[in-house]
């Protein structure tokens, strides 16, 4: 376990010297606007995500390779010796880790390819990014009174986009009803962080729509698993990750909360293709009240998707 000590502890250096690189970095833009600020503060978010990722797979591959070696020294010394029902149990679990970890690891580099092309591009086109020229693609499919209201770029960003749309329809019965549902179905994990919000209170939030959409997932396992078989091996454990990580949501994670809705809301996906009506009553005439609009964007950031809301003015 030495070589696993060895590389923790390169890890730690390394963070420590991207806290310096930061620091470094944010003297030079410390009298800019908060704009500026921000900008910086979501790129370093990205690249500090990036790196804790890689550090995860790197452990992984190193506790793996460290328990090959163990394994092999072991057999040499006793031959006979049969490996138990928990051991292999042991050896499958680390087996499984070490697979999500190798997803994880080309996740990463996607995103690095991603945010090199991004920049590439940017220097080709004189400063007119893909971003600038999506944003504006969006813009033709909104109504003049409505505008792009930006989320956060944190892994919450479908979750937030949905509560900020929840939010601008508490007077609907329905509503009401689905944030009291909400609130009894927290998990204890998004329970406590949901103390640490200032603007939670009576309010949809993030922790709301992770924690509805996972009992939705669970109690429709059959429905759902299908879709995401590929990344987990149980729908309890993409549930899992729905309700207590950062982990982007998507396709399936719209489609579990159109389903728990049913008929009440219908879902407008703005994107710069043109518009995406998701719910069991897209078909039909329906409310203004009825509707939640998103966005949807694919060069916003560079890491790729993301979800903004959309006001009306």
């Amino acid at each position: 376990m030495s070589s696993v000590k060895e590389l923790e502890a390169l890890h730690e250096q390394e963070l420590q010297n991207l806290a310096e690189e930061k620091a470094k970095e944010f003297e030079k833009i410390a009298n800019s606007g908060a704009a500026t600020k921000k900008k910086f503060e979501n790129k370093w978010k990205e690249k500090l995500k990036e790196v804790e990722q890689r550090h995860e797979t790197e452990l992984w591959e190193a506790k793996m390779s460290s328990t090959v070696d163990d394994e092999e020294d072991e057999k040499e010394s006793t031959p006979k010796q049969t490996i138990s029902k928990d051991g292999e149990e042991k050896k499958k679990a680390e087996q499984r880790k070490l697979k999500n970890a190798k997803k994880k690891q080309k996740k990463v580099q996607k995103q690095t390819d991603a945010r090199q092309q991004a920049h590439q591009e940017f220097m080709d086109s004189g400063g007119v990014t893909q971003r600038d020229v999506e944003i504006e693609r969006i813009k033709q499919y909104l109504e003049p009174n409505q505008s792009i209201f930006e989320i956060d770029s944190d892994g919450h960003c479908l979750y937030r986009s949905l509560a900020d749309q929840l939010n601008t329809n508490l007077n609907n019965s329905f509503t009401k009803q689905l944030l009291e549902r909400a609130n009894s179905e927290l998990s204890e994990k998004n329970k406590r962080e949901l103390k640490s919000l200032t603007t939670s209170n009576g309010l949809f939030t993030y922790l709301h729509l992770r924690s509805l959409i996972a009992n939705q997932l669970r109690r429709k396992s059959d429905e759902y698993f299908p879709f995401v078989m590929d990344v987990c091996e149980t729908m309890d454990e993409y549930a899992n990750i729905v309700e207590s990580s950062s982990e982007w949501g998507g396709q399936v994670e719209i489609q579990a909360f159109l389903d728990l809705c049913g008929k009440q809301f219908i879902l407008k996906i703005v994107q710069d293709s043109g518009i995406v009506l998701m719910g069991d009553n897209s078909m039909t005439p329906h409310p203004s009240s009825s509707i939640l609009f998103v966005s949807y964007h694919k060069r916003y950031y560079a890491l790729g998707e993301h979800y903004n809301s959309i006001k009306t003015i």
